[in-house]
């Protein structure tokens, strides 16, 4: 028996076929049990809008296919008590792929987004790897044959990358750019299973946004801290993206007219002084001058093999010169971000990405930034914190698009 699609063709016509209709129907009884949790048949009747007696064949179905399984009794409105149902959320698996520029995460997740293995680093990337495309089509294949998991039973695929998305067309501009094709469609095409795309940033306040200090929050800034800058607007709980979905291109705000040149064409932009690239690119050039650090021999004293991550563990062993050139960009970052807080007023705001790694050698020099650039009364209501998420939210954050897309949809 194949496993019961929870996309089914033709979803919003009406269809006379049997087994279509009968599909269709339980499709609508997963998503209301993964929106509003435990229910009888009682509960799924109106929802559904079939009798008592077709509920019951339609849940001893899904129990059957694994998608649902049996609570006990429920409590008693009167009359006998009703057996209870839930979904099975480990009867289909969500791949997350966090496509950077220079390496690569995958995870596996259930249906209630839980991970079910550690998530796998590739050291490949959109900058780095010959076909990105190709190596994440050979990596799922072959990750899913060791975990024995079928393909009919992944529920899909959500993959956050970084640069210009358009939320419009689907197009990305920046990385795998098809021309006129939306960049889901393709890998949709290559991956053989449905697939949904977002900004990194955004995807890292999707995954914030369940998973991490955003929960609950209503007015939130997530800070993408990495090779670039990006920034993630929550606004009344939800994430906003601007018209075509550029919102939040923080890094490329004019802080310097007569700075350097960034990789965007314009001069001065913050990710010229406050970005990991910009950091690294520091580094380089100042260890091949002569510089004392112990990143030299991280680096087998070859100043050219210095990566982020070195200058993030040098920085947290104790090496002075990382330090400070991690505090003299929190600073920059700071100063940026004193106009955040003039601007949107928020409760919290998030500092995520892969420089939050090194925490208060980040976070406190920006507090004092703050401090000294921030209206007092407009700074007041306004936390700021290293995301709890580490650098795992916008991997997180693409199964929370995958889930968003497929099971949240109304019944």
């Amino acid at each position: 028996m194949n496993a019961l699609s929870l996309i089914p063709e033709d979803e919003d016509r009406i269809t006379t076929n049997p087994t279509k209709k009968k599909n269709k129907l339980k499709v609508k009884i997963i998503r209301y049990l993964h929106q509003h949790g435990k229910q009888s048949i009682p509960d799924l009747c109106p929802v559904v809008r079939v009798s008592a007696p077709t509920m019951k064949r339609l849940l001893e179905e899904l129990m059957k296919e694994n998608l649902v399984k049996v609570l006990g009794l429920g409590e008693s409105v009167g009359g006998r008590r009703p057996f209870t149902y839930d979904l099975n959320p480990d009867s289909r698996v969500v791949i997350g792929l966090d496509l950077g520029r220079y390496e690569t995460k995958l995870g596996l997740f259930n249906m209630a987004c839980m991970p079910l293995i550690e998530p796998y680093v590739f050291p490949e990337g959109l900058e780095t790897a010959d076909d990105v495309v190709d190596m994440l089509v050979k990596q799922i294949g072959k990750i899913l044959k060791i975990k024995k998991i079928s393909k009919e039973l992944v529920l899909g695929v959500g993959v956050s990358l970084p640069g210009l998305i358009d939320v419009k067309t689907g197009i990305s501009h920046s990385y795998l750019n098809y021309g006129q094709e939306p960049l889901a469609n393709v890998l949709s095409g290559k991956f053989g299973l449905p697939t949904f795309i977002e900004h990194d940033t955004r995807a890292l306040a999707r995954g914030e946004l369940m998973f991490g200090q955003a929960r609950g929050r209503r007015n939130v800034l997530c800070l993408n801290l990495g090779a670039g800058i990006g920034l993630s607007i929550i606004v009344e709980g939800r994430v906003y993206q601007g018209t075509s979905g550029y919102a939040g291109e923080f890094g490329h705000i004019n802080v310097d007219p007569d700075g350097e040149l960034c990789y965007c064409g314009k001069k001065g932009c913050l990710e010229t002084l406050a970005s990991g690239r910009t950091l690294r690119q520091k580094v380089i050039a100042d260890l091949r001058s002569g510089k004392k650090s112990m990143l030299m021999d991280m680096a087998e004293n070859d100043p050219s093999r210095v990566k982020l991550p070195m200058i993030l563990q040098a920085a947290l062993d104790g090496d002075q010169y990382a330090s400070e050139l991690i505090s003299e960009t929190a600073v920059h970052l700071g100063k940026g971000i004193a106009t955040l807080i003039h601007l949107f007023n928020p409760e919290l705001i998030i500092l995520g990405g892969m420089m939050a790694a090194v925490g208060n050698l980040l976070s406190d020099p920006i507090q004092q930034a703050l401090n000294t650039y921030c209206m007092p009364r407009v700074r007041q209501d306004t936390d700021v914190v290293i995301s709890s998420l580490a650098d795992s939210a916008s991997l997180m954050g693409a199964v929370a698009l995958v889930i968003d897309n497929i099971l949240d949809k109304k019944p």
